[in-house]
């Protein structure tokens, strides 16, 4: 079985559900997501592998844009960190006495280009367009990857994240082209789930 997990309502939409797929709604930000995979990792009937579809905003230096769709090979939590006097630093980067398990890049190891989609790097955001994370190094901002990277490697599950860029980061805030990123997110998530299911037989 391979379930896909989605943010909201309106990103499931373009999505066709064939026969051995399950579809959720985890809702919008790092939180809900973490949570609801967590939830459905640990429940009775484990998947085979889970895919998080959604939306994402691109950054003005990507080679990527409106219109394409990426499969995610790494993300990071780029709003979490500490203010100084000159500025925001993420935590990964700060100089702490504490000891916990911290690195600043969460990596798919599942991520593969053969799937037909180019991978990006990606900032998880619960601030999204927050002008204060770093961005030189990543492509697209979501506001769900980073926990579901973080809660699917510590479950040991295969899982994918793709998504279609609906809009720039900006915080003027260009017009967007939601509907037509949702539709495409729907079509590449079909071509990509049939191929991931003879993987899975």
């Amino acid at each position: 079985m391979i379930d896909i997990v989605f943010p909201t309502v309106t990103e499931a939409k373009g999505f066709r559900v064939p026969a051995g797929v399950r579809t959720h709604i985890c809702g919008v930000g790092l939180t809900d997501a973490a949570i609801f995979t967590a939830g459905l990792l640990a429940g009775a009937e484990r998947p085979d592998a889970v895919v998080m579809g959604g939306i994402a905003g691109v950054y003005a230096h990507s080679r990527f844009k409106i219109g394409d769709t990426v499969m995610v090979k790494r993300e990071r939590e780029a709003d979490l960190g500490f203010f100084y006097p000159d500025g925001f630093r993420l935590l990964a980067r700060t100089d702490n006495d504490m000891e916990f398990p911290l690195s600043e890049w969460l990596e798919c190891p599942w991520a593969d280009d053969g799937f037909g989609l180019p991978l990006a790097s990606s900032n998880s955001m619960n601030a999204a367009m927050a002008p204060f994370a770093p961005v030189d190094d990543a492509d697209i901002e979501n506001m769900e990857g980073a926990s579901f990277f973080k809660v699917c490697l510590r479950a040991g599950v295969p899982f994918y994240e793709i998504r279609s860029i609906s809009n720039e980061v900006d915080l003027n805030r260009k017009e967007w082209d939601l509907h037509g990123a949702v539709d495409r997110l729907g079509t590449e998530l079909e071509r990509f789930v049939k191929r991931l299911m003879t993987e899975h037989r």
